[in-house]
């Protein structure tokens, strides 16, 4: 059974310290996205484990505001852990299947940004991607000229709160988990760079030149301090 980091308490102070540590790096991550203290997500999840973790750490951060999230699920089944993770929570006011197997990052942010008719106009999008992803989606799509996937940045306000956080940490921390870290795509890459730069580089680079640069659609008001 998944431990949660709402039961976080069943573990020794070592493993609970590990999981608050992860907690503090996320509410500052996701506090880089500007949300405000009643917003409306949107809550991606996919058939992973990053998934699995990004619904947990929302959930444990946003019980504290007067938000709403919608839950969107990109997979042909959603994973009964992420179920059982989603469906104890009175944060979460929808839950939508879609049902598809992207191939790619692009494929996974162009099907969110045609369910943008669906939400709430100023809602904002949160993805499972961490810093393995961000890199592998910078490497094997954005660096060869794959661009769709920027339209859900163009579109909407947009959330990689995992982008400090590689699937290395968050499988040693939910190893009880049955769900898997998955890349999208054959990402060898990342193996020959690692020692030589850090993923959590390249999650950066994509926030501050895409989110927060080129991209930014950030509102002021009503945010929190």
């Amino acid at each position: 059974m998944t431990a949660f980091l709402t039961t976080t308490t069943i573990y020794s102070d070592g493993v609970y310290n590990v999981h608050s540590s992860l907690k503090k790096r996320f509410t500052r991550a996701l506090r880089e996205f500007d949300p405000k203290a009643d917003d409306t997500f949107v809550l991606v999840t996919l058939e992973n484990l990053q998934s699995l973790v990004l619904a947990d750490l929302l959930l444990a951060v946003e019980e504290e505001y007067n938000v709403k999230i919608h839950h969107l699920h990109l997979g042909k089944k959603l994973p009964l852990e992420v179920h059982q993770r989603l469906s104890s929570s009175p944060l979460i006011v929808s839950s939508k299947t879609l049902q598809t197997k992207p191939e790619n990052y692009s494929q996974v942010k162009v099907k969110v940004a045609s369910t943008i008719s669906l939400y709430p106009p100023d809602a904002l999008y949160v993805l499972p991607f961490t810093a393995d992803d961000l890199a592998c989606y910078f490497l094997l799509e954005l660096l060869n000229g794959n661009m769709t996937g920027l339209v859900l940045e163009a579109e909407a306000r947009t959330a990689y709160p995992l982008y400090s956080t590689t699937n290395r940490e968050i499988q040693g921390i939910f190893r009880d988990s049955s769900l898997e870290t998955t890349l999208y795509g054959n990402c060898g890459l990342l193996a020959e760079l690692e020692g030589r730069i850090a993923l959590q580089a390249f999650g950066n680079f994509y926030v501050q030149t895409f989110i927060k640069g080129y991209y930014g659609r950030f509102r002021h008001n009503g945010l929190r301090r």
